[in-house]
C-alpha cells in the first residue's frame, strides 16, 4: 500500500497554510490533517461530529498504526485521542 501513488499524494500538503505548534507544523492533505516533524509525515487525521456521535482516525504512516476513537456521549474524544498518542509515541 505504501508505494501505491493515491497512498503517496493524500500525505502530499496541498495548501500552502501552514501553522507552526512547537517541533510540529499543521497542514492539508486531501481531505487529512497532517501533523509533519522533522520534515515528515507524523500523523495523517479525519474527524468529526454529528448529532449523538464524534470521531477522529488517525493514521501514523512511520508506526504503521491506525487507531480510530467513536464516542456518543458528551466527551472531548480530542482530549482522549491527545492523550493515546502522548502514550503511544512519547520520546
Amino acid at each position: 500500500m505504501s508505494e501505491s501513488p493515491i497512498y503517496r499524494k493524500m500525505l502530499l500538503p496541498h495548501t500552502n497554510v501552514r501553522r507552526e505548534e512547537g517541533e510540529y507544523s499543521f497542514t492539508t492533505g486531501l481531505g487529512l490533517g497532517l501533523r509533519e516533524k522533522n520534515g515528515r509525515i507524523f500523523r495523517a487525521w479525519k474527524e468529526g461530529s454529528n448529532d449523538g456521535v464524534c470521531n477522529i482516525t488517525a493514521f501514523y504512516p512511520q508506526a504503521g498504526l491506525i487507531f480510530t476513537i467513536l464516542g456518543n456521549v458528551d466527551m472531548n474524544i480530542w482530549r482522549l485521542h491527545a492523550e493515546a498518542e502522548r502514550l503511544l509515541f512519547e520520546d
